[in-house]
């Protein structure tokens, strides 16, 4: 059974990238694999580091897509170009 650590107090709660990363068994690296992407921009994504110029736009909507789920539910503070 995988059980999500707790943070640690001070800390930032798991991203919903790395929840649903960490409950499907893959790494950072497998997912940039499967996106055309690398394990560096991954983690920059898990860790909201990226701005949302329109290519890190279509990197959270390919990841969003092979969760099969809406960029907004991984990405709550965005995805979409304005």
């Amino acid at each position: 059974m995988n059980v999500m650590p707790k943070p640690i107090p001070g800390e930032r709660s798991p991203s919903p990238l790395r929840t649903k990363r960490f409950f499907r068994g893959l790494t950072q690296a497998q997912i940039a694999k499967q996106v055309g992407s690398d394990e560096a921009h991954i983690s920059r994504l898990e860790n909201d580091l990226l701005r949302d110029i329109p290519s890190t736009v279509r990197l959270k909507k390919q990841v969003a897509t092979l969760f099969g789920v809406a960029v907004d539910e991984l990405f709550p503070k965005g995805g979409q170009e304005d």
